[in-house]
């Protein structure tokens, strides 16, 4: 029998259960869409959108970079992902900056957020929470709230779903 096959064997090395979080995706899809559909998201705090950026690290990035792929053919103005400090010089009012921090404590992300800020970019959010939930309140930025225990690249449902439903 393959080591592929057996899943006990896969467990003994898979410390941080990869392997259920992989099998757990479409649940998570679910919750995601659940969470999506909470986000207190008016579209006329969006007007003329001219470019889309999304600022995020690691695995808060990714649904960043599929929404990006996905909506490639349909999109007809540029859309970034940013994993940086600081956020590309066209950024300004009539840039939408979505910010994907699962944990809300990444410090390149929350400094990207306070460029964005800065330059009065129009800014939705998504996190479990951290400095990024405090931020978010102070500037009366909507932020999609997301279920903790998780870590970021296992989280990919809630970073991508919530992503693509706002558009």
């Amino acid at each position: 029998m393959s080591v592929l096959n057996d899943i006990e064997k896969i467990r003994a090395v898979d410390p941080e259960n990869m392997y259920n979080r992989i099998f757990d995706l479409p649940e998570q899809m679910e919750e995601a869409l659940k969470i999506s559909k909470k986000w207190e998201i008016n579209a006329d705090d969006f007007p003329e959108v001219k470019n889309i950026v999304v600022i995020g690290m690691g695995g808060s990035a990714i649904g960043g970079d599929l929404v990006r792929s996905y909506l490639a053919s349909k999109l007809l103005i540029p859309f970034q992902v940013v994993r940086n400090y600081e956020l590309p010089e066209y950024v300004d009012d009539e840039t939408l900056v979505i910010v994907s921090s699962y944990s809300g404590n990444t410090e390149e992300t929350l400094a990207a957020l306070d460029d964005a800020i800065g330059r009065k970019a129009m800014i939705a959010a998504i996190s479990t929470g951290g400095m990024l939930e405090d931020v978010c309140k102070f500037n009366e930025i909507p932020m999609a709230k997301l279920p903790e225990g998780l870590q970021p690249r296992a989280a990919i449902c809630y970073s991508f779903v919530p992503t693509l439903l706002f558009f």
